[in-house]
């Protein structure tokens, strides 16, 4: 037994002699590393301690620490065995200590935890934030001496949630005042609402780091959004960025390609219809009586007055940012012909009218490939929504003229060399925007064209650019086909609903204006080629006919009453598919008479039924 215990000190003394010498090694003190694991191991458990909202700190909650991390594993056999029965006085939280835990002792700075402050705001309720988080939240980053990009952005980040919760919570109810929260509005009237708070705001726009430019923007556009719900008048906002923008200093480029961000952000937005929870008793449901009556004023009436306000200075806007925020400006023109419905394109010729300003930007040898594609698709949705058929033919004339004479189609190809062309889906992309832009611009040159003696010039525009687009196409190899132009153009465009539809409708509209271009366009080749393309199966048609985001009834109407007016042709261009084809309209029609009984369609399908009803006629007696 004594040789045993000799032979156990022997070992321990040898294990003292190694942690020394690792101490004089290392230069390490043990008592201090000891200490430093006590230490963090316990402040570990207090964190336990605080979100069980426990009165005290007991062998549970450091239990709790070690089994979680395996780094501890060699204390687990050493807990347990150790019993604990102090856990019984901590079932029942102390009020005051859960109070206490709420605000998380938040009585400086310090303590204040942008993370914390955000779950709280979550709900578009600012009444549990302590006297600190509050000064926190409303006090600016230019303001705070020394302030880190990092500050900035978790500050703004937490005005962001602030105002974007407080407009889904007002848009539930938004009649009601009872719905806001009073700190909410003390917040807020903190901040955007207060003019030398927004002005520094739109400072920050100009920061060098793009993050902080970016949750700025973000702010700035929650703020603009929020008038329409508040029923106070964005006008002022709005001339304040039209004026960052058009300040053409050089030290302001950046903040002037923030704001013409905002605008389009402003233009593309939608109603945030999704529920936010206000239920329970820790969400504040009074708001005092001073604001009561509110008008709200809408979301669309946010936007009419913005185009309004762009109408007047939109030739400053796009002269300021001609050659720095390009891109920039091509954007919110987009969204610009994308909020300006039928209602307004009356009073919308300023924004066409500086269109042809930018076709030097198509044919320029530097021009970012990104960039030209942009530029291509705004054009081709001012084309799609010109009001003003003078400016719409002349527009599409100059358009037109890029491909007979190659130009365009040259630029094309060497855009498609600058993405690389093994980057499929944005050669893809490219010539899908280029067909767009040939198709939009034909429907927009013919249309004054009634259909009965298109001029011979007009002719030759359509077979021109028709022919020039095919063969340049085809021999350049950009989209691998032997199909005619009606053909590929749809196949190319199989991809995007719309787009779909929307060449059909324009070879559909060229056609009939210009009969003499219809073998070049072919709409009923080009409509047995969409039913190829979605495999002959109804449900696809039956979807785009009930979808909002195509024009797929007014087509099937036309081009059906002038499948019944020209049978024959008709039942030609499917080849050997026709029997598959009308298969596929039959069944079509089975469901919707279906739906219809059951009064789950959304519009009367009596008129479409009747014209597949007619063509299955046609095609029982011609045919069979």
């Amino acid at each position: 037994m004594l040789d045993f215990q000799l032979e156990g000190l022997k070992k321990l003394c040898e294990l003292m002699m190694k942690l020394v010498k690792l101490h004089y090694q290392f230069q390490i003190s043990i008592p201090r590393a000891l200490e430093l694991f006590v230490s963090s191991l316990l402040v570990k458990a207090g964190d336990v301690t605080m979100q069980k909202s426990a009165r005290t700190l007991t062998l549970a909650h450091l239990k709790q620490c070690i089994y979680s991390d395996s780094r501890l594993d060699f204390l687990k056999e050493l807990v347990k065995s150790t019993p604990d029965n102090s856990e019984e006085c901590n079932d029942i939280a102390d009020s005051a200590v859960t109070q206490n835990n709420q605000v998380s002792n938040n009585d400086s700075d310090d303590e204040t935890t942008p993370k914390t402050i955000e779950r709280r705001l979550l709900n578009g309720c600012a009444c549990r934030l302590s006297v600190a988080e509050y000064r926190w939240l409303v006090t600016l980053p230019g303001e705070v001496s020394g302030a880190l990009p990092s500050d900035t952005i978790s500050r703004l980040s937490a005005v962001r949630l602030l105002l974007s919760s407080r407009r889904r919570r007002g848009q539930q109810r938004p009649a009601a005042d009872s719905n806001r929260c009073p700190t909410a509005e003390r917040a807020r009237s903190a901040t955007v609402s207060s003019t030398k708070w927004f002005g520094r705001l739109l400072a920050t726009l100009a920061s060098d780091d793009d993050h902080v430019r970016y949750v700025a923007t973000c702010v700035v556009t929650e703020t603009v959004l929020g008038c329409a719900d508040d029923g106070d008048s964005p006008a002022l906002l709005i001339d304040k960025l039209l004026l960052t923008i058009t300040t053409t200093a050089a030290a302001t480029r950046r903040s002037s390609a923030a704001a013409v961000d905002v605008l389009t952000r402003v233009l593309n937005a939608k109603s945030d219809d999704r529920p936010i929870s206000t239920a329970g008793s820790s969400f504040c449901r009074r708001v005092g009586g001073e604001r009561e009556g509110r008008v709200v004023i809408g979301l669309d009436a946010v936007k009419a007055l913005l185009l309004d306000r762009l109408h007047d200075r939109w030739s400053d806007v796009v002269n300021a940012n001609r050659d720095d925020d390009l891109p920039e400006i091509v954007w919110l023109w987009t969204a610009v012909f994308r909020s300006a419905g039928p209602a307004r394109r009356a009073n919308s010729d300023r924004f066409y009218s500086e269109l042809p300003g930018l076709e030097w930007l198509l044919y320029r040898a530097d021009t970012e490939p990104l960039v030209w594609l942009n530029a291509v698709r705004l054009l081709g949705a001012g084309m799609r929504t010109s009001g003003s058929r003078p400016t719409a033919r002349s527009l599409a004339g100059r358009a037109l003229a890029g491909f007979t004479r190659r130009r365009l189609l040259y630029f094309m190809d060497k855009m498609t060399s600058a993405f690389g062309r093994n980057n499929g889906r944005t050669t893809r992309a490219l010539l899908q925007e280029t067909v767009l832009l040939a198709m939009r611009s034909l429907r927009a040159f013919v249309a004054d064209d009634d259909g009965c003696g298109a001029d011979a010039d007009t002719v030759t525009t359509v077979r021109d650019v028709v022919d020039c687009l095919d063969s340049y196409v085809k021999a350049s190899a950009l989209y691998e086909t032997d199909v005619a132009f009606c053909r590929w153009s749809v196949r190319l465009m199989c991809d995007r609903d719309d787009a779909t539809v929307e060449c059909l409708t324009c070879a559909l509209d060229v056609a009939d204006a210009v009969p003499a271009a219809r073998p070049l366009l072919d709409p009923f080749a080009g409509f047995a080629e969409m039913l190829e393309c979605v495999q002959y199966e109804p449900e696809v048609l039956l979807d785009y006919l009930i979808s909002d985001e195509s024009d797929f009834l007014p087509y099937a109407l036309r081009l059906l009453k002038t499948a019944c007016r020209d049978a024959l042709s008709f039942f030609r261009s499917f080849g050997t598919g026709l029997d598959d084809a009308m298969g596929l309209l039959i069944r079509l029609r089975l469901k919707m008479l279906r739906l219809h009984e059951n009064r789950v369609f959304p519009y009367n399908v009596m008129p479409i039924a009747k014209l597949i009803q007619r063509c299955d006629e046609l095609y029982t007696e011609i045919v069979s």
